[in-house]
């Protein structure tokens, strides 16, 4: 599952996720889809548009994974993504 944000400036930090990551990236059309591939098919996320073609954006990416009381993360296997997009002023 993949959430994305569109921000005025940099987030502030979120400690509650797995893991982190943040850098930038050049996006010539200003959008962005998410696709998720296994054996045998593919599926494509609905287009995120940024707003702004053939720009840097500063990005930060939060994985995490799904778990509830016993169905522990390993068991449910699904992977949480927020991607927070935003541009250097």
């Amino acid at each position: 599952m993949v959430k994305y944000e569109l921000r005025d400036g940099p987030p502030s930090v979120l400690d509650t996720w797995h893991r982190t990551w943040t850098g930038s990236v050049h996006l010539t059309t200003g959008r962005i889809q998410s696709v998720d591939q296994w054996s045998g098919g593919v599926s494509y996320g609905e287009e995120f548009d940024l707003g702004k073609e053939n720009s840097a954006w500063q990005v930060g990416i939060h994985c995490g994974a799904l778990g509830h009381e016993e169905f522990t993360p390993s068991i449910i296997s699904l992977t949480l993504l927020k991607l927070q997009f935003w541009l250097d002023r």
